[in-house]
């Protein structure tokens, strides 16, 4: 995966190869992404595997916990929150 969003091939992402690479795959990147992983740039203002890694976990459970926040919605018919 890493080396999908390293287009230049130098060990390290920039933020830009990271929007692209997202936006080629059609996931896109929210403000909230996108904050989250300017935090990760290191002095140099790349990102690195590991912190590249960290940020894609992350990101894949905010995905998930929002998916299983829909399917409750729908299971929740009554709206109150609770399922019975």
């Amino acid at each position: 995966m890493f080396q999908l969003f390293d287009a230049n091939g130098d060990g390290f992402i920039s933020p830009q190869e990271i929007i692209d690479a997202l936006e080629v795959l059609g996931q896109g990147i929210s403000l909230q992404d996108r904050s989250n992983l300017f935090n990760l740039l290191n002095k140099d203002d790349v990102v690195t595997r590991d912190a590249f890694m960290e940020w894609m976990v992350n990101r894949q459970d905010l995905d998930i916990r929002a998916d299983l926040r829909q399917v409750f919605e729908l299971i929740d018919v009554d709206g109150s929150g609770k399922l019975s």
